[in-house]
């Protein structure tokens, strides 16, 4: 018997989060004042972005406290899911938010 399509989503949303702050929070300290350029894409609360282009939501807010810390520029770049891996895959940015 398999777990609930909720439960999933939740346990994948956890460990992607897990797996962000691992990443981010590990001390690069030659890294500060670097430019971080991040897809987002629809993904409910969790990050979207507005008209303006603008990024919201958990993991947005997320990334920005992290950003602070280590004095990091961020530059978020909307479009799709495909989008995001595309850029990612041509290293036109460095993370996609919220894989699930």
């Amino acid at each position: 018997m398999g777990a609930s399509p909720t439960f999933k989503t939740m346990r994948n949303t956890c460990l992607s989060l897990i797996l962000l702050l691992s990443t981010l929070l590990y001390p690069h300290h030659t890294d500060a004042g670097r430019t971080v350029r991040v897809g987002v894409y629809e993904a409910g609360a969790l990050a979207y972005s507005d008209k303006d282009g603008s990024a919201h939501g958990f993991f947005v807010d997320m990334l920005n406290h992290i950003a602070k810390k280590e004095q990091w520029n961020i530059q978020y770049l909307p479009g799709s899911w495909q989008e995001g891996l595309d850029r990612l895959k041509s290293d036109n940015i460095d993370l996609v938010l919220c894989i699930g």
